[in-house]
Order: C-alpha cells, then sequence, then structure tokens
C-alpha cells in the first residue's frame, strides 16, 4: 500500500506517500504487478472545533474523531491528540496565540491499526513551536480524504539472462553491469568497469543499495573500501 496523511498547510491539493522500491536482483524474486492505493487529500483547511488550552476531559470533533489529550512535551512543545475511526476524513491541528495568530504545527504524527470487524483506526497528533502556556486555543478541522486504486502495477522485468549482477555507472572508464559472485566487493566491481578517471574524488561515489543512497565520502582511495561486499542489484554511481 502507498498512503499518506496529505496534510498541507496552504488551499489545495496535497499528497504525502510512503514509497515502495523496487530493485533489481535475482530473475523471479519480484511479483510481475502489484496493486497500489493511494490516498489524498484535497481542498481548503477549515477549523470546525475549537479547544481552550486549559481544557480536560472528552469531546468529540465530528465524523468518527475523539480528542484524546493535550499539554506540553519534555522539549516544552505543546500538543494536542486526538483518535479518529475510518478513512472518510482526516484531521488537523493549529494553534492560536495571544496576539490572535494561528500558528502551524511543527510536527505531526499518524498511526493506525485495524479493529477485530476490520474498521480502520487511527491515533494522531500535532506538536507546536510553543509552549502550552503561550496558546489561548487550538482548532482543529479536517478534510475529505480521497482514494485512488491502481489495481495492476507491472513491475519493470529484471535481466533476461537470469544471472544477478551489479551496475557500475558514471565517470568509470567502462560503465556496465557486473556479474555478481559471493564476495563481490565495490573496488571489484569499479575495477571491473575499467577503474574511475583520475579527476574523480572519492566522495563523489555513492552506493544505491535497496533503494537507499549511501555516500562513500572519507575514503581516501577505494583499497580502503575493498572489504565492504555487494549485494545482487546494487548500483554504484561515480561522478565529479
Amino acid at each position: 500500500m502507498i498512503s499518506g496523511p496529505g496534510f498541507s498547510s496552504e488551499p489545495g491539493t496535497s499528497v504525502t506517500t510512503k514509497s515502495i522500491v523496487f530493485s533489481p536482483g535475482i530473475k523471479g524474486r519480484l511479483p510481475e504487478a502489484v496493486r497500489v492505493v493511494l490516498s489524498y487529500c484535497i481542498g481548503p483547511r477549515k477549523v470546525s472545533t475549537r479547544i481552550r488550552s486549559g481544557f480536560s476531559g472528552g469531546m468529540h470533533f465530528g465524523d468518527g474523531a475523539l480528542f484524546s489529550n493535550l499539554g506540553e512535551s519534555q522539549q516544552k512543545q505543546a500538543f494536542i491528540s486526538w483518535s479518529t475511526v475510518g478513512e472518510k476524513q482526516r484531521f488537523f491541528a493549529v494553534a492560536r496565540i495571544k496576539n490572535g495568530s494561528w500558528v502551524e504545527s511543527c510536527a505531526s504524527g499518524i498511526s493506525g491499526s485495524t479493529t477485530s470487524e476490520g474498521i480502520p483506526h487511527f491515533s494522531a497528533d500535532a506538536k507546536f513551536p510553543l509552549r502550552l502556556d503561550e496558546i489561548e486555543e487550538f482548532g482543529i478541522g479536517h478534510r475529505p480524504v480521497r482514494t485512488v486504486i491502481f489495481e495492476r502495477v507491472v513491475i519493470p522485468p529484471l535481466p533476461t539472462d537470469g544471472v544477478a549482477g551489479v551496475t557500475v555507472s558514471g565517470d568509470v572508464m567502462n560503465p556496465s553491469r557486473i556479474a555478481w559472485h559471493d564476495g563481490l566487493t565495490i573496488r571489484d566491481a569499479v575495477m571491473a568497469a575499467g577503474g574511475v578517471a583520475p579527476s574523480v574524488a572519492p566522495d563523489k561515489c555513492k552506493l544505491l543499495h535497496e533503494g537507499m543512497a549511501f555516500s562513500l565520502s572519507g575514503f581516501t582511495s577505494f583499497e580502503q573500501i575493498q572489504e565492504l561486499n555487494l549485494q545482487p542489484g546494487d548500483q554504484i554511481i561515480i561522478f565529479k
């Protein structure tokens, strides 16, 4: 699933997603296609409920949302939290300070689970760069959640030769795909691609592993990284 809270400080469309990265590797490891669900919020943000900073007790925001708590963290940041049932609305919080201005949250979080009846349940909070005594009231609002479902997203095919490999590209003498074997190191792969150009600095080398990029800065020569073993599907990028 690809989904996200979709919060935005401006009216209009916003999409926040968690991405799924598929890396090439040994043939046959990946499915031919996956089902992708994209959830997002659209439209202006309007405050519908106001809560005084000294409030305690229970309160329904409407549309399945229930006030949980407000207070101040150990870092002296005011926060407010709530829970919701269902996925039709996404809630947000702002804070009004004593001069009448509204302040956006500096951080927000959301976690979810599913009840035994299959109903999604979410807990959310918003933190502010203010102490609690600097806030007059919190404003709560919501926007509708839209969902788009892609029933079949085709994954690009793996190399047809069935041989696991790593890719070396950029400023090397012979950019190419190198056959992987157990114990293959970064130095082995770079040397197999003809080596790097003399003007290339070590901190301009990056390793892409399982969708994440790692800078190899701090190494003065490829001799120092010869013990770093590669895995099928890894990519090495050398650039000036």
